[in-house]
């Protein structure tokens, strides 16, 4: 075992890990344009959000059926960068936040074919209805913009990747406890010697309550008439005489 100040590493669990490793499949990147696009309006009375449809490049070679990121690209004219906010929900029904409000930005130069990525979608498939919401987040209602253009790009693979194919992941309290046939045998090695250690216990109660029940003078006749044992004898009696 290799300590690291942020715990624990099996090197012997990583090294077996590394020699089976199974890497992902061949990456493909689907790009999806709007077609006849105008511009349009963005207000803080007037929030936009447009619905799209995705096949994910299905009947094409860079096909692309399981996620692993996705990037928005926009180009935004704004009176005020900082009040917008962007939201893309996909097809599953998962809402990410690309943009959030920025106070200190004031820049009034918008966005130019800005790239905004999310890994939020990983594992997904692509294909079905995506929607893009672009809001003022600040209420301002003297800021005035519009979307003049944007296109999403699918990074993915076009096969399910090898992790998946056993189902999903369960991240449970058990999920990063690393066994090996060294860990458990130590394991086993303590249960063991907390067994034995409660056996011996329990055989040392026993012969005490055994001794406290015994009658002094039965202890006398079986025991050999040493001076120590004399000593402890007329003790015991002793004490026994006084209760």
């Amino acid at each position: 075992m290799i300590r690291f100040g942020f715990g624990l590493l099996n090197a012997a669990a990583l090294t077996e890990t590394a020699r089976n490793w199974v890497t992902v499949p061949k990456q493909s990147i689907c790009q999806i344009e709007p077609t006849k696009f105008s511009p349009q309006r963005i207000s803080a009375a007037r929030p936009l959000e447009i619905d799209f449809e995705v096949k994910g490049c299905e009947g094409e070679n860079n096909v692309v059926r399981f996620l692993e990121h996705v990037q928005l690209y926009v180009t935004i004219s704004y009176t005020r960068r900082g009040a917008l906010k962007i939201n893309i929900t996909s097809p599953h029904g998962t809402q990410t936040t690309l943009l959030s409000e920025r106070d200190q930005d004031t820049s009034t130069d918008g966005f130019k074919n800005w790239s905004f990525m999310s890994v939020h979608n990983w594992g997904e498939n692509p294909k079905g209805l995506w929607t893009i919401k672009i809001m003022d987040a600040t209420g301002d209602m003297d800021n005035v913009g519009a979307l003049e253009d944007f296109r999403l790009v699918l990074h993915g693979t076009s096969e399910a990747p090898h992790r998946m194919l056993a189902g999903p992941r369960v991240y449970d309290e058990n999920y990063n406890t690393v066994q090996n046939e060294r860990s458990e045998k130590r394991q086993s090695l303590e249960s063991l010697d907390r067994q034995q250690a409660m056996v011996e216990s329990n055989k040392l109660l026993a012969k005490h309550d055994a001794y406290d029940q015994q009658d002094p003078l039965d202890e006398m006749n079986s025991i050999p008439a040493t001076d120590s044992h004399w000593f402890r004898l007329l003790a015991r009696l002793n004490g026994n005489w006084l209760q």
